[in-house]
């Protein structure tokens, strides 16, 4: 028999390990070096996006605490009033607000303009206000106060005459009617219907006194002197004003008075004994001892007109809820939770408060902090 010689056995030479090595550290090296990149990527999205959102939130925190008012809010937007930026001497309406779509981005606006984006991608975007209520002057407001006629009596049936003489006072109370809720009033003028008696040699004075269960005492208010010779030989309307007649109590009667100054026969004055015209509210006096005392003529009244104007109303007011303060959270795609607690430094009454937020767990009030 013949015999063979064993086969030799395959090996990897020095040089072909060496090689071999040196590849897979190529290998490995540029894995971490992939690696590496996509996580600084990830990382630089994640601050990008942060920084963004922690500027959008210190914007808006200090828009709340310089606002002038916190016109409307909602769980995902606020719209504030602050002072003018512009240099118009006009304030500025500012709105942020997000869609409540994930991925949609935060906007804002500014006096109604185009809405920017402020932080271009976010997961979610809450408000939640805490109001007071504070008391503002209502939208329906009572009308200004205009001179009106207060007291009167004016007819054609059953005239007669009276005459003012040297012995003879006349004068009638009256009660004036004023608005509901008048607190006083001012008397602006009297008209009486008159005439000259006889010849105009006299002067006499239109006199407004109080009284004492409508007789007319012996205190004077105001008082217009009048010469009978601007009277005419028929009767006619006389005006008198009383221009500073002012702070009167609006359920206190008063008294016309006239008084005469010199002569004999001064004035005739023009009364109806028509009972449908005469007010049960109203009194007919004549004093025959200058004023000392007073004689009550039922049935009668005469003819006059007294317009005054009320004091104006107190604005009415109403209780309305006002942002104190208002609590936000929010995260950005790819970013950190932040969240803050702002407070309005104004308490000026809100537009539509709309609750739709839970309450948020904040960092320290002010600060515009992450969880």
């Amino acid at each position: 028999m013949s015999t063979r010689p064993a086969a030799s056995r395959a090996a990897f030479t020095l040089v072909e390990l060496i090689i071999s090595s040196a590849l897979l550290t190529v290998l490995l090296l540029a894995g971490a070096a992939t690696a590496s990149l996509v996580r600084r990527a990830g990382m630089s999205a994640v601050g990008d996006s942060s920084l963004a959102l922690s500027r959008a939130l210190t914007d808006l925190r200090r828009d709340i605490e310089c606002s002038t008012k916190v016109s409307a809010v909602s769980a995902r937007s606020i719209t504030l009033i602050v002072p003018d930026r512009t240099g118009d001497s006009n304030p500025e309406t500012i709105t942020y607000f997000w869609s409540g779509t994930e991925g949609a981005p935060l906007l804002r606006t500014v006096n109604s303009g185009a809405a920017a984006t402020i932080v271009p991608s976010m997961r979610s975007f809450a408000l939640v206000p805490e109001t007071v209520n504070v008391t503002v002057t209502s939208a329906d407001q009572p009308v200004a106060p205009s001179s009106q006629t207060v007291a009167s009596c004016n007819t054609s049936s059953g005239l007669n005459t009276i005459m003012v003489t040297s012995t003879r006072w006349v004068g009638v109370a009256f009660a004036p009617t004023l608005p509901t809720g008048t607190t006083s009033w001012t008397l602006n003028s009297v008209r009486l219907s008159l005439r000259r008696s006889g010849t105009a040699d006299s002067t006499f004075a239109v006199q407004i006194r109080t009284t004492n269960a409508q007789t007319p005492t012996s205190t004077v208010l105001a008082s217009v002197t009048i010469n009978e010779s601007s009277l005419g030989v028929a009767y006619a309307n006389v005006d008198c004003t009383f221009p500073s007649l002012s702070g009167l109590s609006p359920t206190a009667p008063l008294a016309i008075v006239l008084q005469p100054v010199s002569g004999i026969n001064c004035a005739e004055w023009q009364f109806t004994s028509g009972g449908g015209a005469i007010n049960p509210a109203d009194a007919m006096w004549q004093s025959t001892n200058s004023g000392s005392s007073w004689t009550r003529l039922s049935s009668q009244e005469p003819l006059f007109t007294v317009t005054g104007t009320p004091s104006a109303s107190a604005p009415a007011t109403e209780s309305v809820p006002a942002v104190r303060v208002v609590r936000c959270s929010a995260e950005a795609i790819r970013g950190v939770a932040m969240a803050f607690e702002a407070e309005a430094r104004t308490l000026s009454a809100s537009g539509t408060i709309t609750l739709e937020a839970a309450p948020l767990t904040v960092g320290g009030a002010g600060d515009v902090s992450t969880r």
